[in-house]
């Protein structure tokens, strides 16, 4: 077979050396649940296409065998029994089913003796049996395999027919040939617009070198060429806006071919009793193909499952699994099935799910309590995986919120600025701008954390959006949250078709060098969303990931296999969640039974890798001025987002060695922004660096050299602060630094910790992105495996005293029933840098009346940086609330009652005892101030 360029090579060997790398992968991933594996251990299928003959399935066994996979280990696979075996295994809920009213008798598809016609519609082919289940649940195929060559490659012809047609047969031929990786992201835009909803205009956008390849040739200017086209196309900034009912053009030729088939298919005898359509396949998730099932076959109920595009994937897991043929297929033991009697039902949560809420990227993960359990030493936890840009399907997407002008939601994470970008788009080529009566906004969680000192938050507290109209903070972050728990949600119930919310105990991250206001109001935001705050656990951040590295084998530098579980007794080792708005460090130590203690308080600041994307805007204000990128970044969003959506990428590739350069596309409209005084300007700018940054064809070439120097701040700081950690007498003994979070995925990063501690083992897992997620899973499942933590702060309750001028400054003096006293005292409960034992309570201190009539204590709370505080208005001091406990007024003005503190849990509960009744008022400590009058009365 020839490549792109014409040279040949055997056809077998091309396929097995992409087969022998799908197999590495596999068993990558697997070694992470199974240690000990190697690949005879592994039953292998390849799914293929049922329309193939023997030859080609003959030859996919010998493209395998020499790959490495014995043939006694091989199942070939169908494409379509493969995806009917996915699907009869969905609850019902998630079959997606739309179409004719059927009978009761018939609201299941796959009960025996029913038949369905299978259209598995592939990138390239479409395949098409009927099928119907006999006796056991076992298949039958009751047709000749049909179909043929209609798959979505067709689609991505009629698209490039369409570009051929715009610019011409010279210049297309001539970019194709010559900009191969800008042609390759133009045929992934078609990647996109096949699977969205065809509504309104598509964008696309078109290559800088590609427009400068067609004015060269042509002389013309791409406002002429959209002009044969006749009102569809329309042209701004470098982007094409395509009426949808001309991108809907593209599908007609294949969707004719795929209905005509199906539509014969449907005439032949003993076909009428098939009442039903499973469209599978990556091509079944265009809303466009589906729309043409529908308007042809409004009789049959079509079926497009939930990951449309894996059925065939998972099925051919099942098919493995149950070869030769299917029998029945009884649920997983933590399923329950609809017939069960809900007393069946374990009371206690059967699932555990965290939320991830990041600076950057927020995401969700969980597990059903019995496999932490079964599975101890590699727990298996699920993670949300619906999230896609473009072609990229992610684990976790930007903490991004779209909401429509009534402040209702409208879209989150990667749908956000996608949606945001076509109403900008929207609005530039009508000159309107209703795209700002929207609520845009972009990386909030870092509102609430201020590397100063502790923040004061309260319910009312507002937040701006990107255009700096203002919304409550607390609504904003509670609509984000509600939408990752109802995916969440969705996903959840793939495994458990009957899970409520009732099922679920809900762990909720976050940084550990943030305030306590600042964790409560995440609870807070968590509640309003709709989580039962009885249900809810927050997890701090680096714990979470010391948790994850405990119970999953990781490899470090120096050894082969390792789990922090495995480390002795006694061991210390150094957490660094570096995120991407902040670093948080931890040093724990493992004590007895696997329980871990903490050493050192939380510390960090600001220096995730957010902060090199500062860097970046920083050093693009260099090239092109502040002004004009500033006129880029608010005029042209969806340009901005997708260059820094490159950044992302290129960000995991700099490393301390690598003297390669990178290049950027930069967005036409950015070039577009540009007159030839400014083109003069930058060319002079570019010179100042040596052929290290160059611009040609609207590519942005910078050499590796630039590109470390903007990982210098965030690096420098945070390798210092770790250094200042580790001279702490307690850090003494500390050898292992596990390195986690998003931004540790940074080779960079990676380097310059290892260089910084040569005499350390840097610990670096697997999924470093995914550490903090899954192991706050685990923290939800086990709280308490966090034994004591340290003190980041001072704690008091403001109390009078008897004033003594040797010690109390004049102001404070005051006079209280005839008596003098000095307010404002600093009742130090807490004093920072103390070790406090989860679930014990601190100092005891007994407090009395001030005033014989009172018919209260209030307890007014607050928090020092400052190891000994004196006065509660101290510099250093924040006032957090307060706790009230009513008393009888006629009681003596001696009673008094005890207070204690309870710390060490991620959040502080406080309890007050009244002395003479044994009245205990016990609450969980609210630290947002909606009220910053404190009325302390008590003395001590």
């Amino acid at each position: 077979m020839e490549d792109e360029q014409g040279k040949k090579m055997n056809a077998v060997k091309v396929f097995s050396i992409c087969i022998k790398y799908l197999m590495g992968h596999v068993m990558k991933t697997i070694k992470h649940r199974v240690t000990v594996i190697s690949k005879k251990d592994v039953d292998w299928v390849l799914p293929v296409p049922a329309i193939w003959n023997d030859s080609s399935k003959q030859f996919m066994i010998e493209a395998a065998e020499m790959a490495g996979i014995k043939k006694d280990s091989l199942t070939i696979a169908t494409e379509p029994e493969a995806a009917s075996l996915f699907c009869m295994h969905l609850p019902i809920e998630q079959l997606n089913m739309t179409g004719a009213s059927l009978s009761q008798s018939q609201m299941s598809p796959f009960s025996t003796g029913q038949h369905y016609m299978v259209v598995n519609a592939g990138g390239v082919t479409v395949d098409i049996n009927v099928i119907e289940l006999v006796g056991e649940g076992q298949l039958k195929v009751l047709n000749m395999n049909s179909g043929g060559p209609w798959g979505e490659s067709r689609v991505d012809e009629a698209f490039q027919d369409f570009v051929r047609k715009l610019v011409g047969n010279l210049v297309f031929d001539e970019f194709k040939k010559t900009c191969v990786e800008d042609f390759d992201q133009l045929q992934r835009q078609s990647e996109t617009k096949k699977r969205r909803d065809t509504k309104g205009k598509e964008t696309i956008n078109i290559p800088v070198a590609l427009i400068e390849i067609y004015n060269s040739k042509t002389k013309k200017t791409m406002d002429e060429a959209v002009k044969q086209f006749k009102g569809h196309l329309s042209w701004t900034a470098g982007k094409l806006r395509v009426n949808c009912e001309f991108v809907r053009g593209w599908f007609k030729d294949t969707c004719d071919n795929i209905v005509k088939s199906v539509r014969d298919l449907f005439r032949q005898h003993g076909m009428f009793s098939c009442k039903t359509i499973l469209l599978v396949g990556g091509f079944a998730e265009s809303s466009v193909l589906q729309q043409a099932f529908r308007d042809n076959f409004p009789d049959k109920r079509l079926i497009v499952p939930e990951e449309a595009g894996l059925a065939v994937l998972k099925g051919a897991v099942l098919f493995g699994h149950l070869k030769p043929y299917l029998s029945t297929v009884h649920c997983s033991s933590d399923c329950y099935s609809e017939d069960k009697e809900k007393s069946t039902k374990p009371v206690q949560t059967i699932i555990v799910a965290a939320i991830d809420f990041g600076s950057a990227f927020s995401g969700y993960a969980f597990a059903v309590r019995d496999d932490l359990k079964i599975d101890s030493e590699n727990p298996k936890i699920s993670t949300g995986t619906g999230f896609v840009s473009g072609q990229m399907i992610s684990h976790k997407t930007p903490t991004v919120l779209l909401l429509n002008p009534d402040k209702s939601f409208a879209a989150f994470g990667y749908a956000a600025e996608e949606k945001y970008s076509t109403l900008f788009e929207d609005d530039r080529e009508q000159k309107t701008s209703s795209h700002r009566s929207y609520y845009y906004f972009r990386r909030l969680k870092m509102r609430l954390y201020s590397p100063d000192r502790p923040m004061t938050l309260s319910r009312d507290v507002e937040i701006q959006d990107e255009h700096g109209k203002r919304m409550k903070a607390i609504d904003v972050f509670s609509i984000c949250i509600k939408h990752l728990a109802t995916e969440f949600m969705k996903l959840g119930r793939n495994r458990l078709p009957d899970l409520t919310e009732d099922d679920v105990h809900w762990v909720l991250t976050v940084p550990a060098i943030w305030s306590d206001s600042s964790k409560q109001f995440m609870r807070v935001a968590a509640e309003l969303a709709g989580l039962d705050g009885n249900r809810l656990t927050i997890a701090l951040e680096p714990e979470a990931a010391s948790l994850f590295c405990m119970r999953v084998p990781i490899k470090s530098q120096v050894e082969a296999s390792a789990t922090v579980s495995q480390f002795q007794e006694g061991t210390k080792y150094m957490v660094v969640d570096a995120g991407g708005g902040t670093i948080d460090v931890i040093v724990h130590e493992i004590v007895g039974d696997n329980k871990l203690k903490e050493l050192t308080s939380a510390s960090g600041g600001p220096w995730g890798g957010t902060l090199v994307d500062k860097e970046f805007d920083a050093f693009m204000e260099t090239i092109f001025g502040k002004d004009l990128y500033y006129r880029f970044k608010n005029e042209c969003v969806g340009d901005y987002i997708d260059l820094h959506r490159e950044l992302e990428l290129k960000k995991r590739n700099v490393n301390s060695n690598d003297d390669r350069k990178e290049t950027f596309s930069l967005p036409f409209a950015l070039l577009k922004l540009m007159d030839k005084e400014m083109d003069t300007l930058v060319d002079q700018r570019l010179q100042i660096y040596n052929g290290d940054v160059s611009l040609k064809n609207g590519k942005l070439r910078i050499a590796s050299e630039i590109m470390r120097g903007w990982f210098k701040e965030s690096c420098l700081k945070t390798t210092q602060h770790l250094k200042s950690i580790l001279q702490q007498k307690v850090c003494a003994g500390t050898n292992t630094i596990l390195l986690v979070g998003g931004y540790a995925e940074s080779p960079m990063l990676q380097s310059e910790i290892k260089d910084a501690f040569r005499d350390k083992t840097v610990i670096i897992p697997d999924e470093a992105g995914l550490a903090v997620l899954k192991g706050a899973v685990l923290f939800g499942n086990d709280p308490l495996v966090v034994v004591s933590r340290i003190a980041r702060c001072s704690y008091g309750i403001c109390v009078f005293r008897d004033f003594d001028p040797r010690i109390h400054a004049q102001e404070k003096k005051t006079v209280i029933e005839g008596k003098l006293k000095c307010k404002d005292i600093f009742a130090k409960h807490v004093q920072r840098g103390d070790e406090l034992t989860v679930g014990q309570a601190q100092l005891h201190q007994r407090y009395s009346k001030l005033e014989a009539d009172q018919i209260s204590f209030v307890l007014d709370i607050y928090t020092s940086t400052n190891a000994d505080p004196r006065f509660v208005d101290d510099e250093d001091c924040t006032y957090l609330g307060c706790l009230e406990i009513e008393v009888p007024p006629e009681d003596s003005k001696d009673n008094g009652i005890k207070v204690n503190m309870t710390f060490g849990g991620t959040e502080l509960e406080v309890e007050a005892r009244d002395e003479k009744y044994g009245k205990t008022k016990k609450a969980t400590f609210d630290f947002l101030v909606d009220n910053l009058n404190p009325q302390s009365k008590i003395a001590l």
